[in-house]
C-alpha cells in the first residue's frame, strides 16, 4: 500500500504555472486607462467650465487635457505594441493596452480637430 505522501498532489502533476505578464504589458495597459480616466472625467469638467466661463476659457483646458491623455495614449499604445512583439509572454495586458491606447489617440486627434474646427466658426 501506498503512502499518502507518496502519491502526488494534483496541483503538481500537469498543472501549468500561470504566465506572469510582462511589465511593458502592465505598463501599457494602466498607462491606457489612465488616459481613458482621464478623458472620461474631463467631459464634466469641460462642462462645468463651458457653463460658467464660456467656450474661451474652456479652450486652454481642453488643448492641455487633449495633450496629457495624447501622451498617455501614445506611450500605452507603443509599449503595447512592444509588448506584444515579444517572445513567449502572456498577450492579453498588452492587447488590451494597446487597444486602449488606441482609443485616446484616435480621440485626441478627433478632440483637437474639433477644435480647430470650432474656433473657425
Amino acid at each position: 500500500m501506498t503512502s499518502p505522501e507518496s502519491i502526488p498532489s494534483s496541483a503538481s502533476v500537469g498543472a501549468p504555472t500561470p504566465a506572469r505578464p510582462s511589465p511593458l504589458a502592465m505598463v501599457s495597459f494602466v498607462a491606457g486607462t489612465a488616459a481613458n480616466l482621464l478623458q472620461f472625467l474631463m467631459q464634466f469638467v469641460f462642462v462645468l467650465l463651458l457653463s460658467s466661463v464660456g467656450y474661451a476659457g474652456l479652450q486652454p483646458v481642453q488643448l492641455i487635457a487633449t495633450a496629457i491623455a495624447f501622451v498617455l495614449g501614445a506611450a500605452a499604445l507603443v509599449i503595447g505594441v512592444l509588448a506584444l512583439l515579444q517572445k513567449n509572454a502572456p498577450k492579453a495586458l498588452a492587447g488590451a493596452g494597446t487597444a486602449l491606447g488606441a482609443v485616446v489617440v484616435l480621440g485626441a486627434v478627433v478632440s483637437l480637430i474639433q477644435g480647430l474646427l470650432l474656433a473657425l466658426v
